[in-house]
């Protein structure tokens, strides 16, 4: 083993190529990699002058590969330090997962919900139906996210799970080692075009906030040049916010989740308070008779109850944000699962509520001609319609529908800071496997930057602008100095005032793209349709089919090295809901959706949208299975055409005792096809390799 001042020479780190076979790319961390050279020893040029053969091809010998593995071994490992002192706590867990659920969703869906199934007591069934699906897809995170991607140690022969941002990239990558690059490039290209993308939520602000101005219809139309602006500013806020400085995104994300709750608690609190006591309403209440005979009237459309579950899951989506930033959070294993499986708990007693109390204020006839008199989309998508009835009946004032409709817009606000702070983390994991067109483009878009609003504060007390530590980032080569250490050591107290600024640009940029596209190459709230019938499919039903059998498989797969560990059983924290039930629920339920967003609805249902029922679903399936695999398709091509090849190290500090990444340097090259490369060492996906007992490379 080789003795640091931090710790121990753990592992060796990812090595991933654009060029590999079946067994050559590996996905992360590679279990055990551990040489007899002290730190100390200097580090050797690597051997890049080779013979040439009678093609005049260069060829390397075993000698020349080996030392250059060797080499390689000791510049890519991991190291312990202590972790930052800026971690996310249970509270701004919270607060993120209720600023990405507590959405323009609940406040517009409850009408569209009982227009689809045509009974309320339907309706609350699906809802129950909806939550125990989305619990299920959070176990499913949970699980992965607690104990993938794991190796096993050469300190002690242990296994350990090394946690870290990206979410579903790390764990498709895991799941699939086989074809790692394939998978992040599929999962990169549709998160960054399309599933990342808080566009719906902006056009949903900017239609909120413009309709207290202007009639609903002149949005449609020659008003829609404002809708496209404001939407643009309100993303242009949210990404100077975050880029500027972390601190104050997160506070802001904690004020506005805070207020969030609040309101909705207090809308649930008025509303069964009214029925007893009218407050300042003038209309008699229906008592009980708008609850009577829940179960007339049921629809007899499969597709119009699948639509409603559709909107039901659309409506809880987010309880999967904590994982997207799981290396931001303190302590994982014991912080994580309780402060997401008791969010999503706590948000879905409240959505239950809201709506069995609309559905005691308003009667069915209300509910169902507001949604027809002013068209689904609307309904569904723009207005507040049933939101501000709701209030109306029970203050009778013409202050209300204004309040309901700007609180939407504050919600959808809540939603924007959220999503453009975990989708910049995501970006930047991304871009550190190398998936870009070019190499230049995937270091850009990697780094990250130390916090202007910081800086300024430093130079305000006469100190440098940009901490030397800050500034001190030696390059992936040669063996780890002490002088390095020491070097991150002090970086990790000031790691949490880094911002990725690349990420968040490259965010905004398809961000405004769809924005522009949704509102002015349709109308908005056609629009606002496609794009909230689109993400939901690719996000939730595509990905997290391949997320739930993916999970399945692991427990089932011949070597049996992930079922005789009962990982499913140490995700921890929760209780009586441990087992491997979930999965299959999970994937159930998405498979259902799947079928079902292909069945064409009634004719006489969404004859209000110009847009065809089917456009959501069938532009999501062209990214997610003919774009993206066609760009990695391409981009393996072009590099085999030009002899290259795209070698990805890193060097990953993870925190003591808690094996969260905390920091990372990655250095991405484009290299000769035909040179020594770790890849090229014949590694096997399990057991040894062919460089003695001590390589052990690949996921267990």
């Amino acid at each position: 083993m080789v003795a640091h001042p931090e710790g121990i020479v753990d592992g060796a780190m990812t090595t991933s190529s654009s060029a590999h076979s079946s067994n050559s790319e590996l996905s992360s961390l590679p279990e055990t990699v551990a040489g007899n050279t002290s730190s100390s020893e200097q580090h050797r040029t690597t051997p890049w002058n080779g013979l040439n053969d009678s093609d005049g091809n260069i060829v390397y010998t075993e000698e020349q590969q080996r030392e250059y593995w060797e080499n390689y071994q000791k510049r890519n490992s991991i190291r312990t330090i202590s972790g930052s002192r800026e971690k996310l706590g249970w509270f701004s867990l919270y607060c993120l997962i209720a600023n990405k659920t507590i959405g323009t969703g609940i406040f517009t869906s409850a009408g569209v919900i009982l227009e689809h199934t045509g009974s309320k007591g339907v309706a609350l069934l699906l809802w129950v139906v909806g939550i125990i699906v989305m619990f299920a897809g959070l176990q499913t995170y949970l699980e992965l996210g607690l104990s993938t991607p794991r190796y096993r140690l050469n300190s002690d022969n242990s296994l350990a799970v090394v946690f870290r941002s990206g979410a579903e990239k790390v764990y498709l990558k895991y799941i699939f080692q086989r074809i790692p690059r394939l998978v992040v490039c599929v999962y990169g290209i549709t998160y960054i075009t399309i599933a990342g993308m808080t566009s719906g939520n902006s056009i949903t602000f900017a239609t909120s906030v413009l309709s207290n101005f202007y009639n609903s219809n002149d949005l449609d139309t020659d008003k829609s040049k404002y809708v496209t602006g404001l939407a643009i500013g309100v993303l242009s806020l949210a990404c100077i916010i975050h880029g500027l400085w972390r601190t104050g995104g997160i506070w802001l994300n904690n004020s506005v989740g805070v207020i969030k709750t609040a309101f909705l608690i207090g809308s649930i609190f008025v509303a069964f308070k009214g029925r007893a006591v009218p407050f300042e309403s003038k209309e008699e209440f229906h008592g009980l008779q708008n609850i009577k005979a829940s179960f007339a009237d049921v629809s007899q459309n499969e597709r119009s109850h699948v639509v409603a579950v559709n909107l039901i899951i659309f409506t809880m989506s987010g309880f999967e944000i904590g994982s997207l930033v799981l290396g931001e959070v303190e302590n994982p294993v014991k912080v994580f699962p309780k402060a997401a499986v008791r969010s999503f708990a706590f948000i879905s007693l409240l959505y239950f509520a809201f709506t069995c109390a609309v559905y005691a204020i308003l009667d069915q006839s209300e509910l169902v001609r507001t949604s027809a008199d002013i068209g689904l989309k609307s309904a569904m998508y723009k207005g507040s319609y049933v939101t501000q009835g709701y209030y109306m009946k029970i203050f009778d004032s013409y202050l209300a529908p204004k309040i309901a409709s700007w609180f939407i817009a504050f919600s959808a606000l809540g939603n924007i800071v959220v999503v453009t702070y975990t989708a910049a983390r995501v970006k930047q994991e991304i871009a550190k496997e190398g998936i870009f067109p070019t190499v230049g483009m995937s270091k850009f878009f990697m780094k990250e930057f130390y916090s202007p609003v910081n800086a300024l504060w430093n130079m305000l007390c006469g100190r440098d602008a940009v901490p030397r530590s800050i500034k001190c980032q030696p390059l992936c080569s040669g063996p780890f100095q002490e002088s390095e250490l020491e070097d991150y050591r002090k970086r990790q107290d000031l790691k949490a005032n880094m911002t990725p600024i690349p990420a968040l640009f490259l965010h905004f940029i398809f961000s405004t793209l769809l924005v522009v596209v949704a509102t002015q190459a349709m109308k908005p709230t056609d629009g606002l349709y496609f794009l909230f019938q689109m993400n939901p499919y690719i996000t939730y039903t595509l990905i997290g089919i391949l997320m739930a059998a993916g999970l399945i498989y692991l427990h089932w797969r011949p070597d049996d090295s992930y079922r005789k560990l009962r990982w499913y059983w140490k995700v921890g924290g929760i209780g009586f809901f441990k087992g491997r039930i979930w999965a299959p629920i999970y994937l159930a339920g998405m498979i259902i959706m799947l079928v079902l967003n292909w069945i064409p609805p009634d004719p006489k249902e969404f004859q209000t949208i110009p847009v065809k029922w089917y456009l959501g679903p069938m532009v999501g399936t062209c990214i997610f299975f003919g774009v993206a695999p066609l760009y990695w398709a391409l981009m393996e091509a072009w590099h085999w055409w030009t002899g290259n090849k795209v070698v990805v190290e890193s060097r990953v500090f993870v925190e003591k005792k808690t094996w969260v990444v905390v920091d990372e340097l990655t250095n991405i090259e484009m290299v000769d096809r035909k040179g020594p490369c770790p890849n090229q060492q014949g590694h096997k996906r399990r057991g040894h390799g062919e460089m003695g007992e001590d390589v052990m490379a690949g996921f267990v």
